[in-house]
């Protein structure tokens, strides 16, 4: 599966949008996510790269070997804010030069 950006930007927005410290999945599905293999695929990715991390520091972020994700809270960290920054500019300059 290839790494979509745009989809990586709408993930790191859920959490930047909420007003609590962490977000679980129930969180996800009200802005819009569907719970299956491409979102799990990309907060793997996140996790991978650093950008989310669980509430408690714990390793992993609690994906089982199927779509299915327990409700523990998630956090992203100051690399993903910056990260999603990166993503935002990099969206603004490519839109720029389409026009």
């Amino acid at each position: 599966m290839k790494v979509d950006k745009q989809y990586l930007r709408k993930l790191l927005e859920v959490f930047e949008n909420s007003k609590k410290l962490a977000i679980t999945q129930d969180d996800f599905k009200k802005a819009g996510f569907n719970i299956d293999e491409e979102f799990t695929f990309h907060m793997l990715w996140l996790d991978d790269k650093g950008f989310i991390t669980r509430q408690d520091s714990g390793p992993g972020i609690s994906h089982y070997k199927t779509s299915t994700w327990a409700v523990i809270p998630l956090r992203y960290t100051a690399s993903g804010a910056e990260y999603l920054e990166e993503l935002r500019k990099n969206s603004s300059e490519n839109d720029k030069n389409e026009h």
